[in-house]
């Protein structure tokens, strides 16, 4: 946006964004348009951009052909196919000394997939006469083992040999997480007295949210399944899942600190995590304090023999389609729903 805003808009395709889902540049289409599309006039964006997926039809893909965007949003195949088809050579001309080309979703390159983009990247800077042109690669999956600098440097080194150019660990950019609540010292007597009484009184969480987030107990929260500081970086980064009840359990181990039951400091976290994952600091606030999921698995018997009283989907729904008065509730396993033949009312 900055580049095309600052170079003007009309001077050709400057960016190529490629996605492997045409349901991923669909939702992009969309976003856009909320923010370059409503509040101007027509015609007056200051930057243009388009969808060009194969879903277009002929009056639409003429169009765009004619009179080329700023942006151009496609999947992978559709960037194949624009550089052989005759009747996209229009394109291929606006693109000339292409600047940009993203990759959307870039772990889902791989293998031979992978080295067909790899392939199609350097087929693209030869066609749009780009020898510069700078490569972006987005995803929220690329690396999780290891230190931060590890990881920075496992997708560096994945995105040069996708690429075909040099890509230095500092250039990989990560996320930047910030806690919500306060650190405390655990071992400070006063602090851990704190987390007694609120356990052992069986409190209910704060209503207020600047409460709420001064709480102890909601720092500990969070310190636990939220953030850690990383020892060496000092930069925060996710904390590892963990198990509320149990052995080994972040209840078990406030328990120990609080000196308090398990099963109470158990009902008593259950309390704050609810609160914490309503509370927002406004109206307008786009998460709540506490914005780590927690996950709830539910397991089935594999290799079962379906029958006709059965039914499977990957949808999510709880009951299957069948008549109102006989509806069959599911057993869901993470990819499918199995609709056991017992009767609801």
């Amino acid at each position: 946006m900055d580049h095309v805003l600052r170079r003007g808009s009309g001077n050709g395709i400057q960016a190529i964004v490629v996605y492997p889902m045409n349901a991923l540049a669909n939702s992009q289409n969309e976003e856009l348009s909320k923010f370059l599309l409503k509040g101007y006039p027509e015609g007056k964006s200051p930057v243009r951009f388009a969808r060009y997926t194969g879903q277009e039809k002929g009056p639409e893909r003429e169009a765009i052909r004619s009179n080329p965007p700023d942006i151009l949003l496609t999947n992978y195949m559709m960037l194949e196919l624009l550089l052989t088809r005759s009747e996209d050579r229009e394109l291929v001309r606006a693109a000339e000394g292409l600047r940009f080309l993203v990759l959307d979703e870039l772990h889902t390159y791989r293998g031979r997939q992978g080295a067909d983009i790899a392939l199609l990247i350097r087929r693209c800077r030869i066609a749009f006469g780009s020898p510069d042109m700078i490569c972006i690669g987005t995803s929220a999956t690329m690396a999780s083992g290891g230190t931060v600098l590890d990881q920075k440097r496992g997708v560096a080194a994945v995105a040069q040999n996708l690429f075909g150019a040099e890509v230095l660990p500092s250039q990989v950019i990560g996320e930047t997480l910030e806690r919500a609540t306060p650190e405390y010292d655990f071992t400070n007597p006063d602090v851990v007295e704190k987390l007694r009484g609120t356990i052992g009184n069986d409190e209910e969480p704060p209503t207020a949210y600047d409460a709420f987030q001064t709480a102890p107990l909601s720092a500990w929260i969070e310190s636990t399944f939220g953030v850690q500081s990383e020892p060496e970086s000092a930069w925060l980064v996710r904390q590892a899942p963990r198990r509320l009840r149990g052995d080994n359990s972040a209840a078990q181990d406030l328990a120990a600190i609080a000196g308090t039951d398990p099963d109470q400091t158990e009902q008593v976290l259950k309390k704050y995590l609810l609160r914490g994952s309503a509370l927002r600091a406004s109206a307008s606030s786009r998460f709540p304090i506490f914005a780590f999921r927690l996950h709830q698995f539910l397991a089935i018997q594999s290799g079962r023999r379906l029958s006709r009283t059965q039914y499977v989907t990957s949808n999510s729904q709880s009951l299957c389609p069948s008549p109102a008065s006989q509806r069959s509730r599911f057993s869901h396993s993470r990819f499918a729903g199995i609709a056991e033949p017992h009767i609801t009312a």
